[in-house]
């Protein structure tokens, strides 16, 4: 017998979902038991790091005050 899973809600925003998550509890949502083990091999992290144009506006921004 199976629990009745609620739907995942639809998110405007990341951190919209990260707060929903946050505060509930992913197997009222997911049937894990149906999981299967992904493997990505030439995943990659992106560097965060901000435009050099940001920074110079920031810089100034801080010299202004």
């Amino acid at each position: 017998m199976h629990k009745q899973l609620k739907p995942i809600p639809h998110f405007r925003t990341e951190a919209e979902e990260r707060a929903f998550w946050e505060t509930h509890d992913s197997a009222d949502y997911v049937d894990w038991s149906q999981a299967v083990r992904a493997r990505f091999p030439n995943l990659r992290p992106t560097p965060q790091r901000p435009p050099v144009a940001d920074a110079d506006a920031a810089a100034r921004a801080v010299a202004a005050d």
